[in-house]
């Protein structure tokens, strides 16, 4: 990953940890911190994020960042997703706001570990393998099963993970999302 998109990334996480939120890295990165790596340019993460926790996470990211208020205000209320643009690299990182009524952003959140990700060695909380496997498989679904990165990433973390994964808790949760199918194909 780009040294740039990786400070971009530290910087928003040191503004979500100084604000207590819980995060976790997921996308790109996630998949390839747990299978093959590839080059990516854009950060995602699943934040646990409030109302009335956004106008301090704000509060730390000016200056540097950029953030459209009229979109993160809905976002944090609707449980969507907003982006934050890095002023001086003009990186962007998605925050995806954690929906507590979704099982797969409860159990993604609560069974983040972290991981260094780069070089320097700062660990962030990353999406465990199986629950990236998921939400990729799921986000391959809703894309109409027609990219072929998402599928790559899924077969990338399911052959460097191997035997590691928690097979049991994939069937399981796989066949609460409607990706079973999927995830025998993989």
């Amino acid at each position: 990953m780009d040294p740039e998109s990786i400070r971009t990334l530290h910087a928003v996480v040191e503004a979500l940890e100084q604000c207590g939120l819980r995060y976790a890295v997921s996308g790109s990165i996630a998949s390839a911190a747990h299978g093959e790596p590839r080059s990516t340019h854009d950060c995602d993460l699943l934040v646990d994020l409030h109302p009335e926790k956004l106008p301090p996470f704000l509060e730390r990211l000016k200056g540097r960042f950029h953030v459209e208020k009229q979109t993160a205000v809905p976002a944090v209320q609707r449980h969507a997703s907003f982006s934050v643009t890095d002023m001086e690299t003009l990186h962007k990182v998605d925050l995806f706001v954690a929906d507590p009524n979704k099982p797969e952003d409860r159990n993604l959140l609560v069974r983040s570990r972290p991981i260094a990700i780069d070089a320097t060695g700062n660990p962030v909380f990353v999406s465990s393998a199986e629950d990236i496997v998921l939400r990729k498989l799921s986000w391959f679904r809703q894309g109409g099963e027609t990219s072929d990165r998402q599928w790559r990433d899924v077969q990338g973390v399911l052959k460097v993970q191997g035997d590691r994964l928690d097979h049991a808790y994939l069937e399981a949760n796989a066949r609460r999302m409607r990706v079973e199918d999927l995830l025998h194909k993989a």
